[in-house]
């Protein structure tokens, strides 16, 4: 196991939502999680990219088991929401950038990360543009470029275009595949389209992992 869960379990109070789930992920998969709302897959998320602590059970990173952020380098994580949060009087880059710096990157580095970054995203023309200005789905792919810009090891993505229309959703997947070939992803989404993109797809049901497909 590369990265992945032991036994994990998780309460909200007395609402069970994971239950002695185990889920492996090798070095650059690409999986997907499935499920209706309110199924666990943000919750799932969370403690892989430990922001939430599992109420019992084991994290694993780079085959290490790790239960805090301060256990690991910075930038070994980096998530794409579906609430595209950005700066919007700053420019494409700068969001960009400062996002980089923000995982211990020198600035000069960072920018150059960045600019890359946008280039693989199709967002490079408009680098100088205020992020307010942006389209939903342009705004959604900033956000990927910053994700990106961190080159961490594991990509989390949860609901990354649960928010955008289809024909915007397509352009968007079209672009983080490409810029995420080789990172270790998982992906949370209802998108069976998208899901049907990834190595693996698992369905959580009833707080467990059942695979879908391999």
């Amino acid at each position: 196991m590369w990265c992945g869960l032991r036994r994990v379990s998780h309460s909200f109070g007395d609402r069970r939502v994971l239950c002695d789930l185990d889920l492996s992920i090798g070095e650059g998969e690409r999986v997907a999680v499935v499920g209706p709302s309110g199924s666990g897959k943000t919750t799932l998320l969370s403690i892989l990219g430990l922001l939430v602590s599992p109420t019992k059970g084991e994290v694993v990173i780079q085959n290490e088991q790790v239960s805090d952020v301060s256990d690991l380098p910075p930038g070994t994580i980096a998530w794409v929401q579906q609430t595209t949060n950005v700066f919007q009087r700053w420019t494409v880059l700068d969001n960009v950038g400062f996002a980089a710096m923000a995982a211990d990157v020198a600035k000069e580095e960072a920018f150059e990360r960045a600019q890359a970054a946008l280039v693989l995203v199709g967002l490079e023309p408009l680098r100088e543009q205020q992020a307010r200005r942006l389209s939903g789905g342009e705004r959604q792919r900033l956000c990927i470029a910053r994700a990106l810009a961190a080159q961490a090891v594991l990509l989390l993505l949860d609901e990354p275009t649960g928010q955008l229309d289809r024909e915007t959703t397509e352009v968007v997947v079209e672009h983080l595949w490409k810029a995420s070939e080789g990172i270790t992803s998982v992906l949370a989404t209802h998108d069976l389209s998208i899901a049907d993109r990834c190595d693996r797809i698992v369905a959580l049901e009833y707080g467990r992992l059942v695979t879908v497909n391999a």
